[in-house]
């Protein structure tokens, strides 16, 4: 094996080509570590504070791949993503709900209660949302309900009194009806006893309950939050009028 002498002419050429094979090297170590993390995303993306939670979805993954059009088994992730707040996902699995079963008026409620209960606080998704779910069922009265309430937060009252009005006119169940009355009582002002009056007449038994919850009915998970709007300014309005009834007796 031939030395060569330090300074020759091939040594230089090699010591001038090191940092394009350094870089190269790098550049190689760069291109793996990213792909390790591109393959190990879905394992790591998440952290759940309950890591039973993490093998329910793990193995429901695997059903719904066998299954993608099981709504049941979406909906089940669903609760489990609401669980842990991870709401985009939620809120893809509900997406992928309708996809499949266009007709679901339910998962349309859920996907518009998820959309404000996020961080992103998308009315105008839940609006979009529930005015598809009302070109299937026009006469849902829960759809309206629900819709008032939207609009309601969006601070657009005359949508939301005339959502309402529908909603009762269409009702076939008391609670919804009641639910529609109490909303109107606490948006408009100039009528909201008489609408406190109606709502007690489909249903009495609210007067008993002075929390101000509204039972607008959507789907029913594991995750109560989920399951009514709690509805400040009726609150509000259910003190005063019962401070006006009782100074008129």
């Amino acid at each position: 094996m031939k030395l060569l002498k330090v300074g020759s002419p091939i040594q230089c050429a090699s010591l001038m080509n090191l940092p394009i094979v350094v870089l190269a090297i790098a550049n190689l170590i760069l291109v793996i570590s990213l792909t390790s993390c591109a393959t190990g995303r879905n394992d790591t993306q998440h952290i759940y504070t309950d890591l039973e939670n993490q093998k329910k979805v793990a193995y429901l993954q695997k059903q719904i791949a066998s299954a993608p059009s099981n709504g049941d088994l979406r909906f089940e992730l669903v609760d489990i993503y609401l669980s842990e707040y991870f709401f985009d996902d939620a809120i893809t699995q509900l997406r992928e709900i309708i996809k499949n079963s266009p007709e679901d008026i339910q998962a349309y409620q859920f996907l518009a209660l998820v959309l404000i209960k996020s961080e992103k606080t998308d009315y105008d998704g839940a609006v979009q949302t529930l005015t598809k779910a009302l070109q299937i069922a026009t006469n849902s009265a829960a759809v309206h309900a629900q819709l008032a309430l939207v609009y309601s937060d969006m601070g657009n009252k005359s949508a939301a009194i005339q959502e309402c009005e529908t909603a009762v006119h269409v009702a076939t169940d008391p609670k919804v009806a009641a639910s529609a009355y109490l909303i109107l009582s606490a948006i408009d002002r100039e009528h909201a006893s008489d609408d406190y009056q109606n709502a007690l007449r489909c249903d009495p038994s609210i007067a008993a309950d002075s929390s101000g919850v509204l039972t607008i009915p959507v789907y029913v998970g594991k995750i109560s939050i989920f399951h009514v709007r709690d509805h400040p300014q009726w609150k509000y309005r259910l003190k005063q009028i019962d401070l006006e009834g009782s100074r008129t007796q």
